[in-house]
């Protein structure tokens, strides 16, 4: 015999210490009372015909029930389990998948995870006396490898949930010997490479309708000032033609409606236009009757100002730099040669080719190849034909920007100092920012000395060099789950403003986003938006499975047993009830005599 609630030493003290207060409280008698009677004739003829023997008869009666209470109520306790067949239980491993498909509801109302739960709980209840259980899910909620006994795998299971935040994934096991059990629908995780061969597959899975937006964009219409546009994409995962809502709304109240009929499998993108929704958070829904996963019914958007960038560009001459400028959304250019007098031009953002003002401009500004000037780092240097050795993946400089092809003739070597290196390495880099007491972005090479301005890069470059220049409001996109934004020790609020829990992580913070939405993290005067969506295809698609439909479970809402072996009830259920019994059998002998 083993015990679940306490060690077997401990399991003995409890017995020991229970039996012992027993005894002594039954051989501590209460003192005799002294009263005075008038005569002791009559307590002489009770004391002669007193059957010493017959009431320690009932004395001890009374105490060997009172004992069999006590340890069978103190056994009890320690949740004591019996060896199976050949001294040893079975060791049975338990695989739930929690993946984000599971929150999926089947035709009772209930989801498919209700329905894993119900069928983990089936095994583990098969598992009899003497098992030992090890739970495992698919996205890591649980952490230990060792096997628990029943009591505590079932304490486990009911602290698992469904999971938002993980790709899921069946971790490997070096378990031998042991019943295998995988509980899933099928959808997320791959059944015939993930799944060990010797274990039993138990599906949960059930056809559902789904209807999901897979992609949500905003940006500005090209050529046109002032306009914005968004687009919708809505697809059908049902296994049936789908009549969709769609609505998308912003701050200020405005809203857009749109009835969509979408046949089995289908998708339809919807082109909308923003002008008349003011600067913020947009929100796009689609409903359908029967849907039955909403995880991926809402996708969200942020809509930047609507205003022109006066953007002032000062060069000798550089015909790619002043296209790519003009062809930037929402930007009113100006342009004027080298000189003191063009670093004063009126101007959001400063761009100089060649060329930098002694003093630094009173806005942000974005430099391409400057001579040696007292506010920007030293020049150490030159270098020909530099390679591009490291980049900064995260910053939002190089976002979209490709730079496998980029060859440089020349660049010049500067000293970093406290300037943030986005392109290049310590010793030689390319380009540098800084967000100290000035804003700019430094560029060490010239356009006309590499191939820069030829690559498709380029315009999206000078875009995101505007856009990062213009102030600390920027807008990053991430997907569900753990999210990193690149500023460390970051206060993060959601659209409802309550703070988020973060951790450090470096020059970064980390939260958890359960929930698209628009998040907001800021330090000091940096502000970073992050747009968090649930747009994944192959998650919205909750039908392809390749497990067969799960079985129904018989009237009174208990699953199918296998081989007709039924439910095995723990032993200190009859610990407890032979108390019951043998408390009522003390108090009937009680009252009949027998005990004291």
């Amino acid at each position: 015999m083993r015990f679940d609630a306490l060690s077997p030493v401990q399991a003995v003290i409890l017995l020991a210490l229970v039996a012992g207060a027993i005894l002594v409280l039954y051989w501590l008698r209460p003192p005799p009372r002294r009263v005075i009677i008038p005569s002791s004739f009559l307590w002489e003829l009770v004391l002669k015909e007193r059957k010493s023997r017959y009431d320690r008869l009932r004395w001890l009666l009374s105490l060997l029930l009172a004992l069999a209470i006590g340890l069978a109520l103190a056994l009890a306790l320690t949740g004591p389990q019996l060896e199976g067949p050949g001294g040893t239980g079975r060791e049975v491993v338990v695989i739930l998948d929690n993946a984000p498909t599971m929150a999926a509801r089947t035709t009772d109302g209930r989801t498919r995870w209700d329905h894993a739960l119900e069928r983990a709980r089936e095994v583990l209840s098969r598992g009899g006396a003497g098992s030992r259980f090890l739970l495992v899910d698919t996205t890591g909620q649980i952490s230990s490898t060792r096997f628990v006994t029943g009591r505590e795998a079932v304490r486990a299971l009911g602290r698992l949930t469904v999971s938002f935040t993980e790709s899921p994934a069946i971790p490997r096991l070096s378990v031998e010997d042991s019943e295998i059990y995988v509980v899933s629908d099928g959808v997320m995780i791959d059944v015939s490479r993930d799944i060990p061969l010797e274990a039993e597959v138990i599906s949960v899975f059930e056809p559902a309708d789904n209807v999901a937006i897979t992609a949500f964009e905003v940006g500005p219409v090209p050529g046109i000032p002032d306009a914005f546009q968004g687009y919708i994409e809505t697809r059908n995962f049902s296994p049936e033609p789908k009549r969709v809502n769609l609505q998308l709304s912003g701050v200020g109240g405005h809203r857009i409606r749109r009835t969509l009929d979408l046949d089995a499998g289908g998708k339809r993108g919807e082109s909308l236009d923003l002008s008349e929704f003011d600067a913020g958070p947009l929100r796009a829904t689609v409903t359908a009757i029967g849907d039955a996963w909403e995880r991926d019914d809402v996708a969200y958007a942020f809509l930047p100002p609507h205003r022109k960038v006066r953007v002032a560009l000062v060069t000798a001459g550089n015909r790619f730099l002043e296209l790519a400028l003009r062809l930037a959304p929402q930007v009113e250019l100006t342009t004027g040669p080298p000189g003191e007098p063009s670093s004063n031009m009126a101007a959001d953002v400063y761009v100089f080719d060649r060329w930098a003002p002694q003093v630094p401009p009173s806005n942000p500004a974005i430099l391409f190849c400057p001579p040696e000037t007292p506010w920007l780092p030293k020049i150490v240097g030159e270098r020909l034909r530099p390679d591009i050795v490291e980049r900064e993946q995260d910053h939002p400089l190089l976002e979209s920007v490709d730079l496998k092809d980029l060859e440089l003739e020349r660049a010049v070597v500067v000293e970093p100092e406290d300037a943030r290196i986005v392109l290049g390495e310590a010793r030689e880099p390319l380009i540098l920012v800084s967000e100290s007491h000035h804003r700019w972005i430094l560029v060490t090479f010239d356009i006309a000395e590499s191939n820069f301005a030829l690559q498709p890069g380029f315009p999206i470059f000078v875009a995101n060099a505007l856009t990062w220049a213009q102030g600390p409001d920027r807008i990053l996109r991430r997907p569900v789950g753990v999210v990193r934004v690149p500023l460390s020790n970051a206060v993060v609020t959601g659209l409802n403003g309550l703070e988020l829990p973060t951790h450090n992580l470096g020059d970064q913070t980390a939260f958890e986003a359960r929930d698209p939405g628009v998040y907001t993290a800021t330090r000091g005067a940096r502000r970073l938006r992050v747009v968090v969506n649930s747009l994944d295809p192959t998650a919205s698609d909750i039908n392809r499975s390749p497990l067969p439909l799960r079985r129904r479970s018989p009237e009174g809402g208990r699953g199918e047993q296998r081989g007709g072996e039924g439910n095995t009830a723990e032993p200190w259920l009859y610990l407890v009830g032979a108390a019951v019994l043998l408390l009522t059998l003390e108090w009937w002998t009680y009252h009949r005599r027998l005990t004291v």
